[in-house]
Order: C-alpha cells, then structure tokens, then sequence
C-alpha cells in the first residue's frame, strides 16, 4: 500500500465563545489563496467562510464561528501561510485587540492509502467486522463506513473515520482529529504549528497506523 498526507488542518476552540463573528473586507478574502476567480467568501450556517473552489479536493478553507476557527489546506506550508495572514487581518481590524484565547486545539490530518490487494470495503469488513460474523453466514459484510475515538496514556484523544476512498475501489481514506487541550492566550506561530505537526504525524506513524491499518 502507498501512503500519502492530503490535508493539513488546525482548528483552535476559543476559552470562551466570541460575541461577534469578524467580517473580514473582500479585498482580503478574495486575495487569500492568490486566486480571487475561485474563491468564495460570505456568512454560512455555521460561520463566516473563505474558501477556494477549484474543484480539487480536499477544499481550503477558514471558517469562523462564536466556538472556534479553522483552517484547512493541501500543505503544511500553505496552512501555514493562511493563518500567518488572517491572524494579522484580525489583530489589525481589532487594532490588536482580538482575544485569541484558546483551550483546545485539534492537530488534524486526512489521508489515503492506495493499492490495496482487495476492494477497500472488503478490506475494512475483515479488519473490524469479519471476525464477529461468522464465514457461513448468509450475510455478505460490506464496511462502507467506521468512525471511533482512542485515546493514549498522555491523555491524548484521536477521533478517526475510515471509510473507502472515493472513485477508487483499492483506496482508502482517513480522517484524524488529534485534540489537544491548551491554555494559550494567542494563536499558534509557525514553529509552534510545525511542532503540533511533527509531534502529531510522528505518533500516527509509530503507534496509530499500524494498529487501524
């Protein structure tokens, strides 16, 4: 199987909820992943969003609500570079005062796993579900869906999906929310976002993957 990273994410829980969502000026947003034409801005059903529909998926994105801010991209760097810009927009709107307090911080990643020698639904039903049917049943298993939580000795909390991967019969696709619980009075800096990456891919390779995979 060939393992990749498709999407980084950092989503920062405020210490407590915000009275007014900000609005950031569409000059600003429309120029945020430097492609104005595919970029989409406005108030949603859960937020104020940003986001960049060029048909690719996964979909940038920052989303903004009275309970936490996210942002999501393709690489760590481009991740990184979002939330250096939006930061700084919002301290300058706020003239500095913008209270980035937050008391958790999920440390998320997607990715995908291709090449499998079996469909990805029969891979999944004989991982987690074969086991507890019996092999002359009258029932054919077919997982087309598994979300769970675990949780590590360091009070650590991993909620992950596993599911097939869209279009692609032999792939399979994984969501991991790595929840860390802070007590930060400012939003995470570039190092301190490579770090919460680092440490947090360092664990799902060494003790993670080969537990779920």
């Amino acid at each position: 199987m060939t393992h990749s990273t498709i999407s980084y994410s950092i989503v920062g829980v405020w210490s407590k909820p915000i009275q007014k969502i900000p609005l950031l000026e569409k000059k600003f947003c429309l120029e945020l992943f430097d492609d104005p034409y595919q970029t989409e801005h406005g108030l949603a059903d859960d937020g104020f969003v940003i986001a960049l529909n060029d048909n690719k998926k996964p979909m940038p994105l920052v989303k903004i609500n009275p309970l936490r801010i996210q942002f999501v991209h393709r690489t760590i760097e481009e991740l990184i570079a979002i939330i250096e810009k939006v930061v700084e927009e919002l301290k300058r709107l706020t003239s500095s005062k913008f209270d980035f307090n937050l008391k958790a911080i999920g440390v998320n990643t997607e990715h995908e796993w291709t090449g499998l020698e079996i469909n990805a639904e029969d891979y999944l039903s004989q991982q987690y579900l074969q086991s507890k049917i019996s092999t002359n049943s009258d029932y054919l298993v077919k997982a087309k869906s598994l979300s769970f939580q675990i949780f590590s000795e360091d009070n650590g909390l991993y909620g992950i999906k596993l599911e097939p991967r869209a279009n692609n019969k032999k792939g399979l696709f994984c969501s991991i929310n790595d929840h860390r619980d802070v007590n930060i009075t400012d939003f995470p800096d570039k190092k301190m976002i490579t770090s919460l990456f680092d440490d947090s891919l360092k664990k799902l390779e060494s003790n993670v993957f080969e537990n779920i995979i």
